[in-house]
């Protein structure tokens, strides 16, 4: 069987920060906390659940299921009218994914749901390079669950040990790792070096087009390869 490179979207492929920052503050301003102070960072690489929980938790509230669900369709709701527009491929990315093209299956495995993943990746004119487009579609467990890494890789027909996943955040490499696919750190998305201090990837990339570069190291760990 051969080798697969599934990317995360977000702050891996595109840089999407302000438009998730923009849909958040709509989606708090909604339920009645657009006052309520978060670290942007800590909310780029949760999931919108365990955002609102942590946050209302500082001012000692428990959000209820039925709050919590109004917060998750108005994020929804305003990213998809209005939350694409200020998306931008990294640049490189283009370049390297052409270049990987010719080796690998590709494939993406995002916190988005395939639908709106599909339409991102159509509007950035990036869509063809990808053999297959896994969302966290309902009823599929979020990062660091490895449940849409192991998705893609049972439709591209390709075995996790063989097999690298390209993210940005803590939750990727440690989806990554659950599933058992070699875990590489986009450390020029929304988290930065730092933010992969203790998640120890087995590597990190400075900019897209390192994966050019590294692409023969990454193959000789990989097994049977």
């Amino acid at each position: 069987m051969g080798t697969a490179f599934l990317f995360d979207l977000d702050g891996t492929l595109a840089d999407s920060r302000q438009c998730l920052l923009n849909s958040l503050d709509h989606a708090l301003d909604k339920i009645g906390y657009g006052d309520l102070a978060y670290d942007p960072l800590k909310a780029t690489q949760q999931d919108l659940a365990t955002t609102l929980r942590s946050n209302l938790a500082k001012h000692g509230i428990v959000p209820t299921e039925t709050l919590t669900k109004e917060f998750i369709e108005y994020f929804r709701d305003f990213h998809e009218r209005e939350g694409e527009s200020c998306v931008e491929l990294y640049p490189g990315v283009p370049e390297s994914l052409e270049f990987l093209k010719g080796f690998f299956s590709l494939g993406v495995a995002t916190t988005k749901d395939s639908p709106q993943a599909n339409r991102v990746l159509k509007k950035l004119k990036i869509h063809h390079f990808f053999d297959h487009v896994q969302g966290t579609d309902p009823g599929m467990q979020y990062k660091p669950s490895p449940e849409i890494l192991l998705r893609s890789l049972e439709i591209l027909s390709r075995e996790p040990k063989r097999s690298v996943y390209i993210g940005d955040s803590v939750h990727d490499i440690e989806a990554a790792r659950a599933g058992g696919l070699k875990a590489v750190a986009a450390v020029y998305g929304f988290g930065g070096k730092e933010h992969f201090r203790s998640a120890t990837p087995d590597w990190m990339l400075s900019r897209p087009d390192e994966l050019i570069l590294v692409k023969d190291e990454i193959l000789k760990k990989l097994p049977g390869l």
